[in-house]
């Protein structure tokens, strides 16, 4: 069961999530989860 999540990143947080993607050929779901699905605000 996939349930939304809304966050919202700056240009920064967004290009470092990116480049841990292409880095780590992750993806999304697994860097959430990694992260806890917790965002900083």
């Amino acid at each position: 069961m996939n349930i939304p999540l809304h966050a919202s990143l700056s240009e920064a947080q967004e290009a470092i999530v990116v480049e841990l993607r292409r880095t780590l050929r992750l993806p999304l779901d697994d860097l959430l989860a990694i992260n806890g699905g917790q965002s900083a605000t």
